[in-house]
Protein backbone atom coordinates (compact mmCIF):
# COMPACT_ATOMS: atom_id res chain seq x y z
CA UNK A 1 0.00 0.00 0.00
CA UNK A 2 1.24 3.48 -0.85
CA UNK A 3 -0.06 6.92 0.10
CA UNK A 4 0.27 9.98 -2.11
CA UNK A 5 -1.27 13.39 -2.65
CA UNK A 6 -3.07 14.17 -5.92
CA UNK A 7 -5.10 17.29 -6.73
CA UNK A 8 -5.58 18.12 -3.07
CA UNK A 9 -6.70 14.58 -2.19
CA UNK A 10 -5.01 11.78 -0.28
CA UNK A 11 -4.91 8.61 -2.38
CA UNK A 12 -4.22 5.21 -0.80
CA UNK A 13 -3.17 2.69 -3.44
CA UNK A 14 -3.24 -1.06 -2.80
CA UNK A 15 -1.48 -3.18 -5.43
CA UNK A 16 -2.31 -6.85 -5.87
CA UNK A 17 -1.58 -9.43 -8.55
CA UNK A 18 -4.30 -9.78 -11.18
CA UNK A 19 -4.95 -13.35 -10.10
CA UNK A 20 -5.55 -12.24 -6.51
CA UNK A 21 -8.20 -9.64 -7.33
CA UNK A 22 -11.06 -11.94 -6.36
CA UNK A 23 -9.35 -12.85 -3.08
CA UNK A 24 -8.90 -9.22 -2.11
CA UNK A 25 -12.54 -8.46 -2.87
CA UNK A 26 -13.62 -11.50 -0.85
CA UNK A 27 -16.89 -13.39 -0.71
CA UNK A 28 -19.75 -10.92 -1.10
CA UNK A 29 -17.14 -8.16 -1.07
CA UNK A 30 -16.47 -8.54 2.65
CA UNK A 31 -12.71 -7.95 2.52
CA UNK A 32 -12.76 -4.89 0.32
CA UNK A 33 -15.62 -3.48 2.42
CA UNK A 34 -13.37 -3.69 5.48
CA UNK A 35 -10.60 -1.93 3.56
CA UNK A 36 -13.03 0.82 2.63
CA UNK A 37 -14.06 1.20 6.27
CA UNK A 38 -10.43 1.55 7.36
CA UNK A 39 -9.84 4.21 4.73
CA UNK A 40 -12.88 6.15 5.91
CA UNK A 41 -11.34 6.38 9.38
CA UNK A 42 -8.89 8.93 8.00
CA UNK A 43 -10.23 12.49 8.49
CA UNK A 44 -8.90 13.49 5.10
CA UNK A 45 -10.73 10.63 3.45
CA UNK A 46 -14.00 11.46 5.23
CA UNK A 47 -14.00 14.83 3.50
CA UNK A 48 -13.40 13.35 0.08
CA UNK A 49 -16.02 12.50 -2.50
CA UNK A 50 -14.84 10.27 -5.31
CA UNK A 51 -15.12 11.90 -8.71
CA UNK A 52 -16.63 10.04 -11.65
CA UNK A 53 -13.92 9.81 -14.21
CA UNK A 54 -14.13 6.57 -16.12
CA UNK A 55 -15.57 5.54 -19.43
CA UNK A 56 -16.39 2.37 -21.32
CA UNK A 57 -14.35 1.54 -24.39
CA UNK A 58 -15.44 -0.44 -27.42
CA UNK A 59 -14.41 -3.62 -25.61
CA UNK A 60 -16.99 -2.96 -22.89
CA UNK A 61 -14.48 -2.51 -20.07
CA UNK A 62 -14.02 0.63 -18.01
CA UNK A 63 -10.66 2.37 -18.19
CA UNK A 64 -9.46 5.52 -16.39
CA UNK A 65 -9.90 8.42 -18.76
CA UNK A 66 -11.30 11.89 -19.11
CA UNK A 67 -14.33 12.83 -17.05
CA UNK A 68 -17.93 11.84 -17.62
CA UNK A 69 -17.64 10.00 -20.95
CA UNK A 70 -18.27 6.53 -22.33
CA UNK A 71 -19.02 5.11 -25.80
CA UNK A 72 -22.60 4.84 -26.97
CA UNK A 73 -24.15 1.33 -26.89
CA UNK A 74 -26.74 -0.13 -29.23
CA UNK A 75 -29.20 2.17 -30.94
CA UNK A 76 -32.93 1.98 -30.52
CA UNK A 77 -33.08 1.52 -26.74
CA UNK A 78 -34.56 4.18 -24.49
CA UNK A 79 -33.12 5.46 -21.24
CA UNK A 80 -34.11 8.24 -18.85
CA UNK A 81 -31.34 10.81 -18.98
CA UNK A 82 -30.82 13.46 -16.33
CA UNK A 83 -30.92 17.01 -17.70
CA UNK A 84 -28.17 18.05 -15.25
CA UNK A 85 -24.94 16.26 -14.40
CA UNK A 86 -23.10 16.84 -11.13
CA UNK A 87 -19.72 18.34 -11.89
CA UNK A 88 -18.22 19.33 -8.55
CA UNK A 89 -18.65 20.79 -5.09
CA UNK A 90 -17.98 24.31 -3.81
CA UNK A 91 -15.60 23.64 -0.93
CA UNK A 92 -14.73 27.19 0.12
CA UNK A 93 -14.37 30.81 -0.82
CA UNK A 94 -11.23 32.12 -2.51
CA UNK A 95 -10.02 35.59 -1.61
CA UNK A 96 -12.36 38.44 -0.73
CA UNK A 97 -13.86 39.34 -4.11
CA UNK A 98 -16.55 36.70 -4.31
CA UNK A 99 -14.61 33.84 -5.87
CA UNK A 100 -15.21 30.23 -4.81
CA UNK A 101 -13.17 27.05 -5.07
CA UNK A 102 -14.84 24.08 -6.71
CA UNK A 103 -13.55 20.56 -6.25
CA UNK A 104 -14.10 19.07 -9.72
CA UNK A 105 -15.56 15.59 -9.98
CA UNK A 106 -13.48 14.98 -13.07
CA UNK A 107 -9.92 14.09 -13.97
CA UNK A 108 -9.08 17.60 -15.04
CA UNK A 109 -10.55 20.82 -13.70
CA UNK A 110 -9.74 22.46 -17.03
CA UNK A 111 -12.64 20.53 -18.58
CA UNK A 112 -15.03 22.83 -16.72
CA UNK A 113 -13.45 26.06 -17.95
CA UNK A 114 -15.58 25.96 -21.09
CA UNK A 115 -18.88 26.33 -19.23
CA UNK A 116 -20.34 29.80 -18.78
CA UNK A 117 -23.32 28.58 -16.77
CA UNK A 118 -23.49 26.12 -13.90
CA UNK A 119 -26.60 24.99 -12.04
CA UNK A 120 -27.25 24.76 -8.31
CA UNK A 121 -30.44 22.91 -7.39
CA UNK A 122 -31.57 23.39 -10.98
CA UNK A 123 -31.16 27.19 -10.92
CA UNK A 124 -28.60 28.74 -13.29
CA UNK A 125 -25.61 30.64 -11.94
CA UNK A 126 -23.59 32.50 -14.55
CA UNK A 127 -19.80 32.53 -14.63
CA UNK A 128 -18.07 35.91 -14.75
CA UNK A 129 -14.64 34.30 -14.99
CA UNK A 130 -12.92 31.06 -14.00
CA UNK A 131 -9.45 29.56 -13.81
CA UNK A 132 -7.64 26.46 -12.54
CA UNK A 133 -5.60 26.82 -9.35
CA UNK A 134 -3.79 23.89 -7.71
CA UNK A 135 -6.15 21.33 -9.20
CA UNK A 136 -9.25 23.25 -8.16
CA UNK A 137 -11.59 25.35 -10.27
CA UNK A 138 -11.73 28.94 -9.04
CA UNK A 139 -14.92 30.67 -10.20
CA UNK A 140 -16.39 34.12 -9.84
CA UNK A 141 -20.16 33.92 -10.30
CA UNK A 142 -22.11 36.95 -11.47
CA UNK A 143 -23.90 38.79 -8.64
CA UNK A 144 -21.63 37.25 -5.99
CA UNK A 145 -19.30 40.18 -5.42
CA UNK A 146 -17.82 39.68 -1.96
CA UNK A 147 -16.73 36.94 0.40
CA UNK A 148 -19.98 37.04 2.39
CA UNK A 149 -22.08 36.40 -0.70
CA UNK A 150 -19.70 33.68 -1.86
CA UNK A 151 -19.86 31.99 1.57
CA UNK A 152 -23.56 31.22 1.01
CA UNK A 153 -22.51 28.84 -1.77
CA UNK A 154 -20.13 26.77 0.36
CA UNK A 155 -20.78 23.00 0.25
CA UNK A 156 -23.24 23.34 -2.62
CA UNK A 157 -23.02 20.91 -5.54
CA UNK A 158 -22.68 22.47 -8.98
CA UNK A 159 -23.98 20.79 -12.10
CA UNK A 160 -23.67 21.26 -15.83
CA UNK A 161 -26.49 20.98 -18.34
CA UNK A 162 -26.34 17.92 -20.54
CA UNK A 163 -27.37 20.11 -23.47
CA UNK A 164 -24.28 22.29 -22.98
CA UNK A 165 -21.89 19.43 -23.72
CA UNK A 166 -21.07 18.23 -27.20
CA UNK A 167 -19.85 14.64 -26.97
CA UNK A 168 -17.73 12.95 -29.63
CA UNK A 169 -19.60 10.42 -31.73
CA UNK A 170 -20.14 7.14 -29.92
CA UNK A 171 -19.85 8.46 -26.36
CA UNK A 172 -22.28 9.08 -23.51
CA UNK A 173 -22.22 10.22 -19.90
CA UNK A 174 -20.98 7.76 -17.32
CA UNK A 175 -23.62 8.90 -14.84
CA UNK A 176 -26.19 7.26 -17.11
CA UNK A 177 -24.86 3.88 -15.95
CA UNK A 178 -26.19 4.24 -12.42
CA UNK A 179 -29.38 2.23 -11.97
CA UNK A 180 -28.99 -0.19 -14.88
CA UNK A 181 -29.86 -3.87 -14.26
CA UNK A 182 -26.97 -6.27 -13.75
CA UNK A 183 -27.02 -10.02 -14.38
CA UNK A 184 -24.50 -12.80 -14.73
CA UNK A 185 -23.53 -14.48 -17.97
CA UNK A 186 -25.57 -17.44 -16.70
CA UNK A 187 -28.69 -15.27 -16.64
CA UNK A 188 -28.87 -14.78 -12.87
CA UNK A 189 -30.15 -11.29 -11.87
CA UNK A 190 -27.79 -9.60 -9.40
CA UNK A 191 -29.49 -6.25 -8.87
CA UNK A 192 -28.78 -2.73 -10.08
CA UNK A 193 -25.59 -0.72 -10.45
CA UNK A 194 -25.61 1.56 -7.41
CA UNK A 195 -22.17 3.15 -7.49
CA UNK A 196 -18.85 3.21 -9.32
CA UNK A 197 -15.77 3.38 -7.10
CA UNK A 198 -12.91 5.24 -8.74
CA UNK A 199 -9.69 3.66 -7.48
CA UNK A 200 -6.07 4.26 -8.55
CA UNK A 201 -5.80 0.85 -10.25
CA UNK A 202 -9.19 1.03 -11.94
CA UNK A 203 -12.88 1.30 -11.24
CA UNK A 204 -15.10 -1.11 -9.32
CA UNK A 205 -18.85 -1.49 -9.88
CA UNK A 206 -21.02 -1.70 -6.76
CA UNK A 207 -24.09 -3.81 -7.55
CA UNK A 208 -26.92 -3.90 -5.03
CA UNK A 209 -29.49 -6.68 -4.98
CA UNK A 210 -30.21 -9.34 -2.40
CA UNK A 211 -26.55 -8.80 -1.50
CA UNK A 212 -23.91 -6.28 -2.48
CA UNK A 213 -21.53 -7.47 -5.19
CA UNK A 214 -18.33 -5.67 -6.18
CA UNK A 215 -17.27 -6.15 -9.79
CA UNK A 216 -13.72 -5.12 -10.78
CA UNK A 217 -13.38 -3.03 -13.90
CA UNK A 218 -11.69 -5.75 -15.96
CA UNK A 219 -12.66 -7.54 -19.19
CA UNK A 220 -12.60 -10.95 -17.49
CA UNK A 221 -15.44 -9.82 -15.21
CA UNK A 222 -17.41 -7.42 -17.42
CA UNK A 223 -18.96 -9.16 -20.42
CA UNK A 224 -21.07 -6.35 -21.85
CA UNK A 225 -22.72 -3.07 -20.95
CA UNK A 226 -25.74 -1.59 -22.71
CA UNK A 227 -26.69 1.61 -20.87
CA UNK A 228 -29.43 2.63 -23.29
CA UNK A 229 -30.92 -0.83 -22.98
CA UNK A 230 -30.43 -0.68 -19.21
CA UNK A 231 -28.48 -3.95 -18.98
CA UNK A 232 -25.03 -5.07 -17.84
CA UNK A 233 -23.72 -8.66 -18.00
CA UNK A 234 -20.88 -9.80 -15.75
CA UNK A 235 -18.92 -12.98 -15.07
CA UNK A 236 -18.44 -13.96 -11.43
CA UNK A 237 -15.71 -16.16 -10.02
CA UNK A 238 -15.61 -18.10 -6.77
CA UNK A 239 -15.31 -15.74 -3.83
CA UNK A 240 -17.27 -12.89 -5.42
Amino acid sequence: MTEREANGETVFEVRVADGDMGKVIGRQGRIVKEIRILMKLSPRERARKSPWRSWIDAGNALHPCSAFFAPTPKKGAITMQKPYLEAGKIVNTHGVRGEVRIQPWADDAAFLLGFRTFYIDGAPVHVAHSRVHKGMLVVKFADYDDVNAAMTLKNRVVSIARADVTLPDGQYFQQDLIGIAVETDAGEPLGTLREILDLPRGSVYVVQGAREVLIPDRPEFVCSIDPEGGRMVVHLIEGM
